[in-house]
């Protein structure tokens, strides 16, 4: 289980193998136990790399940043209800960097790893309030019967064998309609529910720690055996901060389906920076023969400042509960969002 969500969260070529031993030191050994002792050295480390996921450090940071942005889209936000007093949502979300793969072969499993970057998930709690609450004055900048205020938050703490994860994140959207809707088959067939204008803040940081407990020994038969014991820790420190302006609309079918689509516009902020740190220690009984134990993940990168997506989903109404899927992607990109939620609006 630990592995699995490591792989999915982090995915499996976030990390370029980042152990090594270094400052290598031969004593007064001859060419022939130098590529000896090396070769004891480089099987150390291919055995410690197997237990960490294998990507370009130079990707790693940024796709982290940008799927941290990508997980937080479409939670606080929604196009598919029209809120006369009050919605209660709850929702999980995933956004990933995947690069050059499509979403198909990912589906599909045809993935290249090389070009996976990063993945982020959040999940929480999405309060939505009709503005007509506070009062039925219009002010001149929004119309309260036309407006909703949407306020989210989210603290997620939990810890599976040697993984830690914490994701924290909160938001605001303030929604206007712009355009009235209307049916355009009558009882209930196909009706058009206008569209919305709609601008606030997310934040989203999260946490991901793995730690490793090291005891693994490497023998060449002749020369000796080198051990590494203590632990290595892997991971990423991210906080987001996003702008987004979207434009949403939404088709309802059938009385029970409704499907909803818009653009949005992106400017964001923050950082993704590495937790990378080891205590291990190699021992030898090779004469001769040293090097320390070091994990590099690279330091710290942002996130695309701009970004300009699109965005689908599909919800089903019974009465006031609502069950819905959203995908939000930058084109040309390998940004992705999912959505699933369910709500309770009226």
């Amino acid at each position: 289980m630990k592995q699995f969500i490591f792989y999915f969260f982090i995915i499996s070529n976030c990390f370029a193998n980042p152990f090594s031993i270094g400052n290598r030191s031969y004593g007064t050994s001859n060419t022939t136990i130098i590529a000896q002792i090396d070769s004891l050295f480089d099987q150390l480390e291919d055995d410690i790399n197997s237990k960490l996921p294998d990507a370009d450090q130079s990707s790693y940071l940024k796709g982290m940043a940008n799927a941290n942005l990508m997980a937080a889209k479409l939670v606080t936000s929604e196009y598919y209800n029209d809120i006369e007093i009050g919605q209660f949502r709850y929702h999980f979300s995933a956004g990933a960097d995947i690069g050059e793969n499509s979403m198909k072969d990912v589906l599909e499993g045809n993935i290249d790893p090389e070009q996976l970057r990063g993945a982020s998930f959040l999940r929480g709690l999405t309060f939505g309030v009709s503005l007509e609450t506070f009062g039925s004055s219009n002010t001149g900048i929004f119309d309260p019967k036309k407006t909703d205020l949407f306020l989210h938050f989210n603290n997620t703490d939990m810890k599976i064998d040697n993984l830690t994860i914490k994701s924290t994140s909160f938001g605001f959207m303030i929604r206007s309609l712009i355009g009235e809707g209307g049916d355009l088959i009558p009882f209930g067939t196909l009706r058009f529910n206008g569209v919305y204008l709609a601008s606030g803040l997310e934040y989203h940081s999260m946490i991901l720690k793995l730690l490793l407990d090291l005891n693994v020994s490497q023998n060449i038969s002749g020369l000796g055996t080198a051990t590494i014991s203590g632990d290595v820790q892997a991971g990423v420190d991210v906080s987001t901060y996003s702008i987004p302006i979207e434009i949403g609309t939404s088709f309802q079918w059938l009385y029970v389906m409704t499907t909803m689509m818009g653009i949005g516009l992106d400017f964001n902020f923050g950082s993704a920076e590495s937790l990378a740190s080891s205590s291990a220690l190699l021992s030898t009984d090779v004469s001769g023969a040293s090097g320390t134990a070091d994990i590099d993940l690279g330091s710290k990168d942002v996130p695309s400042p701009v970004l300009f997506r699109w965005f689908l989903g599909q919800q089903i109404q019974l009465s006031v509960a609502k069950f819905s899927l959203n995908v939000t992607h930058v084109p040309w990109r390998g940004h992705w969002g999912i959505n699933l939620s369910g709500a309770i609006s009226y």
